[in-house]
């Protein structure tokens, strides 16, 4: 997706799909599966040159076959569902 700059240093961008690797941990151990997520709208603020912060709603569309995609939905709950991120960052 494109972005666009705003005013007083805000930017927003659309929708983006991707797929990432995921680490779960759980009582009894941990997994490791690729999750496609979906952002819908990236919305942020350039704070200065150093900072920035940012907020989405990503959706996690599905995960990787196996046992620990089954496991991972176990404890995610029904997919797709909706997560939502705040985000803070520092540039160097």
């Amino acid at each position: 997706g494109s972005c666009t700059a705003g005013t007083g240093g805000t930017f927003s961008c659309g929708g983006i799909q991707t797929q990432q690797p995921v680490t779960f941990v759980t009582s009894t151990g941990s997994g490791n599966v690729n999750v496609s997520l979906v952002f819908t709208a990236i919305n942020g603020t350039m704070n200065g040159v150093s900072s920035m912060s940012m907020s989405t709603t990503a959706t996690i569309q599905s995960c990787s076959s196996g046992i620990e995609c089954m496991l991972f939905s176990f404890y995610a709950g029904a997919l797709p569902c909706d997560i939502e991120l705040d985000i803070s960052a520092s540039l160097y």
